[in-house]
């Protein structure tokens, strides 16, 4: 093994060819040639089924009414919200106002309070969609009084 002293550089290596294999017997490629294969690869994997992604449930359309609250930063009163879609660990809501992400809410549906914190919000015409976390689920029934802090 050979030790450079200061000011000396390592010599070149001779270039290799890419050690990536072509896709279908396809040669060595420019730019708009890999360009043109990558949107190829765009719209057959779009026609094959839905995407695959990172999420980790299915999710379930379900459009249901519910009324939400932000803690974090604190904001007075109730918004009238939709819950779109239900996964394992999340919602899609539709919601009249945005929301930044990292932002803390309380999700009253029928029969229990939901606490998430917003994870995206994207314009849709005058309202907006948000994707949620759900951190936590308590059960709950309209007309009564939400549970007590345990002291």
């Amino acid at each position: 093994m050979e030790v450079l002293g200061l000011g000396q550089r390592l010599p070149r290596a001779a270039p290799e060819q890419s050690r990536v294999p072509a896709i279908e017997g396809e040669g060595a490629e420019g730019p708009a040639e890999f360009a043109a294969r990558l949107a190829q690869l765009g719209r057959r994997q779009r026609q094959g089924g839905p995407p695959v992604g990172r999420r980790r449930g299915l999710r379930k359309a379900i459009d249901t009414p519910a009324t939400m609250k932000i803690l974090n930063p604190m904001s007075p009163g109730r918004l009238e919200i939709r819950v779109l879609e239900t996964s394992t660990h999340g919602l899609r809501l539709r919601v009249p106002k945005f929301l930044s992400p990292g932002t803390a809410i309380q999700i009253r549906l029928k029969d229990s309070v939901t606490l998430a914190e917003v994870r995206y919000c994207r314009p849709t015409g005058a309202e907006f969609y948000v994707g949620v976390w759900v951190q936590d689920v308590f059960p709950w029934k309209q007309g009564t009084a939400p549970p007590a802090k345990a002291q």
